[in-house]
């Protein structure tokens, strides 16, 4: 977490640099972190971009890492901006990642729906402003985030299904149907 390392570190350069050598280490001894990517991610990003629709990604990671790991996941392409958790004060369930997202976007919060796999991500979307659909990964919703949710959805399969509701336009059918229980409304 960039606020713990520069508390740690004292400033900015030295917190980066301390982030940097760890993950060189981390490196080094597992290999490339493994980045796994959603079912239905490439689908529902691709289809978005070609309704012009931007996309940013608010990770509590930082940026250069994001990028590496969404270039290396073939998903860079789809986004506009990329912020990073060492771009803002205070990590999520503060609201400052996501409100820079929607700066760089160039939108506003009340018109942009985040899409999530964690309760502090959802906390920090909606304490942005902005609409949140939660696909957990981990952890089972919370009443505290799930009820304030837009949805929750068991996938992204889920979540092309439904863009035509929340963006006007119909997702293409992907090669994977979706699943029985994909989706769970708060």
């Amino acid at each position: 977490n960039a606020p713990r390392l520069r508390a740690i570190f004292g400033d900015d350069a030295r917190a980066a640099a301390a982030y940097r050598r760890t993950d060189e280490l981390v490196a080094a001894r597992f290999g490339e972190r493994p980045f796994e990517v959603k079912p239905g991610a490439h689908r529902l990003l691709k289809a978005l971009r070609d309704a012009r629709i931007p996309c940013a990604v608010a990770s509590s990671t930082h940026h250069v890492e994001v990028g590496r790991r969404l270039a290396r996941a073939g998903l860079l392409e789809h986004f506009s901006a990329v912020c990073g958790g060492d771009e803002v004060t205070h990590g999520k369930p503060a609201p400052d990642i996501y409100l820079l997202a929607v700066e760089r976007l160039g939108i506003a919060a009340a018109t942009t729906l985040a899409f999530e796999d964690s309760g502090h991500g959802a906390l920090a979307a909606i304490a942005a402003g902005l609409g949140v659909v939660v696909v957990p990964d981990l952890k089972a919703p919370e009443p505290a985030w799930q009820t304030r949710s837009v949805a929750v959805l068991g996938s992204l399969d889920a979540a092309c299904a439904r863009t035509a509701e929340w963006f006007g336009f119909e997702c293409p059918l992907g090669t994977e149907p979706i699943q029985a229980g994909d989706e769970r409304r708060p």
